[in-house]
């Protein structure tokens, strides 16, 4: 827990940040860094700075969310998203297609949404994007389209040749790509960001909800199922699936795709998004005194990017699909906004955040770094070595499972995640696991039992 509590309190009511998901003490090493730029003496000085400066606020949002994205990150994602637009195109011919990507962080995502539908054979007018973050910083990088070598990942990059310049600066992304893409800034925990928007086709929400507590999770989605059209489809970080599911979204078996449909008739849908429009909570305004009103309009906006941290080296374009044989990327970005402070973390992994389980902790998140950098059978070879030592650990056998379903061997992963359960009867996270994957196999009484207890689990 964070040493001074107004800190925290004021971080969550800021961009809804859990402060636990990313560890008390990266976010107390960025406060320090941020007093120190900002020349205040002690944190009691830089939180009365806070109260009263904008510009400092902004500064502190900037420094505790630190993008790390690239283009096509989990490929198939982009490979269904192609498919399901041929289809969406077929019913309705005569609309353009809206996509959101949100938060969009410098613009790799949404950018990839366009070319992988250009790859497609899909004309640029037949869909259009629209993409959101809270940070201007990172909103005019994006438009500006010109992108490092960071931002290209994997072995398959023909996209590059086909649709950037290379420049003494970088990467410049063409015109084409460029137009397609309409960004804004907007904080999804706010009401004012989502109010009145006309309902998407499509959104790319991946690896946002992993930084929240639940409470706010909830909340979260259920802005975006208000968003969402009443047969539109959501795609969510490979971590998400446990939250997305307990919400009542159904996946569509689509492997390592992550995306998921309204499980409910049309007018139940329809009935549910007004319900939720009238019943969202929680929106996050933060006064500053003396006269200094924040940024826009004293309510500041919450972004965070596409997950993980390190090179995939299996990430492709749709048209790279057939030639992949790639390892997968699992899980989420370390925040590494202070030099020397580069931390992995996981929510999901909470449980194991005291003095008996330390050193088990530390060898997990080694596994979540191979697993990060797309290493993935050194992360097996690893989780296999604490399974001999932690036999009835769940959360090694939950990375067992992951890992598993990540290879594509489904029914070994369930097999994992059934032994979690049995440890750990209310695990949510091997609940919402086991749920999809049953659910992709047709056995919808099964899944709908697991969401039953994930519902259980989360209300008692």
């Amino acid at each position: 827990m964070i040493a001074d509590l107004r800190f925290a309190r004021f971080i969550k009511e800021l961009i809804g940040l859990d402060v636990d998901s990313i560890g008390a003490s990266v976010v107390e090493g960025i406060l320090r860094y941020r007093q120190q730029q900002a020349g205040q003496a002690d944190l009691e000085a830089y939180w009365q700075l806070l109260q009263r400066s904008a510009e400092e606020v902004k500064a502190l949002v900037d420094a505790l969310l630190v993008p790390e994205t690239w283009f096509f990150r989990y490929g198939e994602s982009f490979t269904a998203l192609t498919r399901l637009v041929w289809q969406r195109l077929g019913k309705q011919p005569r609309r353009p297609l809206r996509i959101l990507s949100l938060p969009c962080s410098s613009g790799e995502e949404p950018y990839s949404i366009v070319m992988a539908l250009l790859d497609a054979g899909i004309a640029a007018e037949r869909f259009q994007v629209d993409a959101m973050d809270i940070s201007e910083i990172q909103l005019q990088r994006a438009r500006l389209g010109l992108y490092s070598r960071n931002s290209f990942r994997g072995q398959h990059l023909s996209f590059r040749q086909r649709y950037f310049s290379e420049t003494a600066a970088g990467y410049q992304l063409q015109p084409q790509v460029l137009a397609q893409v309409s960004f804004r800034q907007g904080n999804i925990i706010d009401s004012a960001a989502t109010m009145n928007s006309a309902s998407y086709d499509i959104i790319f929400c991946r690896n946002l909800l992993i930084y929240f507590d639940r409470t706010t999770q909830e909340q979260v989605l259920s802005r975006l199922m208000a968003m969402l059209s009443d047969d539109g489809l959501l795609f969510s970080g490979p971590a998400e699936t446990s939250v997305v599911t307990a919400m009542g979204l159904k996946p569509l078996g689509l492997p390592l795709a992550f995306v998921f449909a309204r499980s409910q008739p049309e007018p139940q849908a329809a009935e549910n998004r007004a319900r939720i429009n009238s019943t969202l909570t929680g929106v996050v305004k933060v006064a500053v005194p003396n006269g200094n009103a924040p940024a826009e309009d004293g309510v500041k906006r919450l972004r965070s990017w596409p997950g993980g941290h390190g090179g995939s080296h299996g990430d492709s374009t749709p048209a790279d699909t057939a030639r992949q044989g790639k390892e997968r990327n699992l899980t989420r970005r370390p925040v590494a906004a202070v030099p020397g402070h580069t931390i992995q973390h996981s929510p999901h992994d909470a449980s194991l955040a005291n003095d008996t389980h330390s050193e088990l902790e530390l060898q997990l998140q080694q596994v979540r770094q191979l697993a990060d950098q797309g290493q993935t059978g050194r992360a097996l070879v690893l989780c296999r070595q604490l399974h001999q030592q932690h036999a009835e650990q769940p959360q090694v056998l939950y990375w067992l499972g992951l890992l598993a379903e990540s290879g594509g061997d489904r029914l070994a992963a369930q097999s994992w995640y059934r032994k979690v359960l049995y440890l750990q009867p209310r695990h949510t996270e091997a609940l919402g696991q086991l749920a999809a994957l049953l659910e992709a196999e047709g056995e919808h009484v099964a899944a709908s039992r697991l969401r039953a207890r994930m519902m259980e689990t989360h209300h008692g």
